[in-house]
């Protein structure tokens, strides 16, 4: 009950040299509280944990969660990310089970999600990305999925394969239960480059993938605000094996952007790829420096250089896309570097972006809290 009554927590425990346990790590959820109950399932690999907070209420009453953390070379854990379904929704309890595979992909269980009838239930698969961040690249149902299944009550991942049961299947009568046996779990299409180039207010997104199978095209999506959007569709080259081409061009205004790539096959599933950015400028438009230092603990600072007198908004959001600070909202005369300091004092660990907007621009920085 430390976040509140039932909000939940998880213990990490490891072997000492003479044979005895000690208790190195109390876990709670940085945004818990009370119902949440965070700790419901747990699942460790290495340096990596994911803990289920089935009740967490971010996409609705009991929609539920689940929040990764990583070991730092101190010792100590620090919570980087909390995972919600795409399509989340109240009462789906999403992580009533969890589990990791080599650190670097996770499968979370969904047992009330509704797809196939109510509380049919679903599993979610993320894979984690070279910058940190963890995608949802695939969402299983059972092919003979019905209502009142609850498949994803319990989950297993190992490598491309993943076991989720359904402990209300009635296929050998009422509540006999059920498991599934996944192979191949992702889309097997190989992401060679991706790259933006900009030529004046011009952005050509261009890719290049390797082995395809089922391949029905990509959406382009860019980031706006907290949300992705989608801007256009390219068409794939369906079966072929071979190495092939893709671009995306658009004329944007001055700023900072950010670009995924949503791959799509005939059947409906998708696999998610990102991120590339890119910074449409005119000379003298702004200049933000990067974060320093970064990591920080609780200080960090920056600069802003705008080219001409406009109005500006420098806020700090956490990864949940809440807004955590507002340094400054109103006009910067042009032509100066204006200098801001960031007091984290009364912040939790963890990883925030600071966001500029202005006018005519908008940029971002990732900076990392440790305390």
């Amino acid at each position: 009950n430390d976040l509140g009554f039932d909000s939940g927590s998880a213990y990490v425990y490891e072997r000492q040299g003479d044979g005895s346990w000690l208790e190195v790590a109390k876990f709670t959820a940085s945004d818990g509280t009370a119902g949440d109950p965070f700790g419901t399932s747990v699942s460790l690999s290495g340096d990596r944990a994911l803990v289920g907070a089935l009740g967490d209420d971010d996409l609705g009453s009991q929609s539920g969660s689940a929040y990764v953390y990583e070991r730092q070379g101190d010792g100590s854990w620090l919570e980087v990310l909390k995972l919600t379904a795409s399509d989340g929704a109240a009462n789906d309890a999403f992580g009533i089970s969890v589990s990791l595979s080599g650190g670097g992909r996770a499968i979370v269980g969904a047992f009330w999600d509704n797809d196939l009838g109510l509380d049919s239930g679903s599993a979610y698969v993320y894979e984690r990305q070279q910058d940190g961040s963890w995608l949802e690249v695939l969402k299983l149902t059972a092919s003979d999925g019905a209502a009142f299944q609850d498949f994803g009550a319990s989950v297993s991942l190992s490598g491309d394969r993943a076991l989720v049961g359904a402990f209300i299947g009635d296929d050998l009568g009422g509540y006999t239960g059920s498991a599934y046996v996944y192979e191949n779990l992702i889309i097997p299409i190989e992401l060679l480059s991706f790259d933006a180039i900009v030529d004046g207010q011009s952005v050509s997104l261009n890719w290049e993938t390797g082995s395809e199978t089922n391949n029905a095209g990509f959406e382009v999506q860019m980031l706006q605000g907290e949300s992705w959007g989608a801007l256009g569709f390219v068409e794939g080259h369906g079966t072929t094996t071979e190495t092939q081409q893709y671009s995306y061009s658009l004329d944007l205004l001055p700023g900072s952007y950010t670009f995924r790539l949503k791959q799509i096959d005939y059947d409906g599933q998708f696999e998610l790829f990102g991120n590339v950015e890119a910074t449409v400028d005119t000379p003298g438009t702004h200049l933000l420096s990067e974060v320093y230092p970064n990591p920080f603990n609780p200080q960090v600072q920056f600069t802003l250089t705008v080219g001409r007198a406009q109005q500006v908004r420098i806020e700090v959001f956490n990864t949940l896309g809440r807004r955590a600070a507002v340094l400054h909202k109103g006009p910067l005369p042009g032509g100066g570097t204006h200098r801001f300091t960031f007091d984290a004092d009364s912040l939790p660990s963890g990883v925030y972006l600071l966001r500029v907007t202005g006018e005519t621009f908008a940029a971002t920085r990732t900076m990392t809290l440790l305390k």
